[in-house]
């Protein structure tokens, strides 16, 4: 495999996405995005050159992929690392139109600008490897032992991201799309989504659609607009059942919401007390996001240390949880 090396002009541009490296000038050095195992090279600090990858595609692949959060909510880089509490804008453009004169000035279209504030969270992981095991694993063809450890701890990053995103950090200034204040009153449903017909199942959900675009003062276009049903598991018997047609909810769900519809089964939608809980959620309003996934730092990695036997490295990363700019996009049902 050809060696891929970043430039520093590539580093700047990780660092914009919120990956960060505390000595970029390494990553160039020692060609640290190459994802091939290095064997034995020495670097002139006396470590394994292998070892100061900071970053490997196995790691930004596991750090790109959607998790269910992702699915849902926009990534906005917001603020420094050093920032413990940021200021998030949350834009709504508002305006409206009059029959044309030549010497009339009726309407004017803007935008209006608030700024959200959000304490940050953050959090770290610790990648070790002893010195033994880090020759051994270097002299094994086709394994990428640190590419492999360092995808772990990325993937454990974006697991923390996701369930802040869901449900906000306590103690802190932080909220989850499950557990945000601003959000309107959950509804109680008279009879659970679990024992509903597809035909009633498809009502309920038609019924949400219909409270939301009373919300948004019936501006919501069926066609253009994308919308996401999210739950637990627990429901997935039920949109998948088919009635008397052989036509499950989902599939008349997505017909009447004409392939704009996302479902997704997200395992905390249900609490301990094994209450099921669903959100029906206009993503997009006027082409700006409903949530936003606010963070400071995706990836950071630090100093690699080196002790009589092992090395470690840590990670870490920082979020404000979700932010949400049109609560009114989403409707929660509480007990399905």
């Amino acid at each position: 495999m050809s060696n891929k090396i970043l430039t520093m002009d590539q580093v700047a541009e990780l660092r914009e996405y919120g990956i960060s490296f505390m000595h970029p000038e390494d990553e160039i050095k020692y060609n640290l995005a190459g994802d091939s195992a290095l064997s034995g090279t020495t670097a002139s600090n006396g470590l394994p050159a292998f070892l100061l990858q900071s970053i490997t595609p196995k790691a930004l692949e596991v750090l790109t992929q959607q998790l269910n959060f992702d699915r849902i909510a926009e990534p906005r880089k917001v603020g420094e690392w050093t920032d413990s509490r940021i200021g998030v804008p949350v834009i709504e453009m508002v305006g409206s139109v009059s029959a044309y004169g030549d010497y009339t000035r009726n309407s004017t279209s803007t935008a209006n600008t608030d700024i959200v504030y959000r304490d940050t969270y953050d959090f770290e992981d610790t990648l070790k490897m002893g010195t033994k095991e880090a020759e051994t694993m270097a002299r094994m063809p086709n394994v990428n032992w640190k590419s492999t450890k360092m995808a772990s701890v990325a993937t454990a990053i974006k697991q923390e991201f996701n369930r802040v995103g869901f449900f906000g950090k306590d103690g802190k200034d932080i909220y989850g799309l499950l557990t945000d204040p601003s959000l309107p009153a959950a509804e109680t449903p008279k009879v659970k989504w679990s024992t509903l017909t597809p035909d009633l199942l498809v009502a309920a959900v038609i019924d949400l659609y219909k409270e939301t675009n009373i919300a948004m003062a019936n501006n919501i276009e069926l066609g253009s607009s994308e919308f996401i049903l999210i739950t637990h598991p627990d429901l997935i018997t039920a949109f998948s059942t088919p009635n008397q047609y052989g036509l499950t909810a989902q599939v008349l769900l997505e017909k009447f919401f004409q392939s704009k519809i996302e479902f997704i089964f997200d395992n905390g939608y249900k609490d301990t007390s094994g209450i099921v809980t669903v959100q029906f959620i206009l993503k997009k309003v006027n082409g700006e996001p409903t949530v936003i996934n606010a963070f400071t730092d995706l990836y950071r990695a630090h100093n690699l240390v080196q002790y009589t036997s092992h090395y470690e490295q840590k990670v870490s990363a920082a979020t404000a949880g979700a932010v949400i700019q049109y609560p009114q996009a989403i409707r929660t049902v509480v007990g399905a």
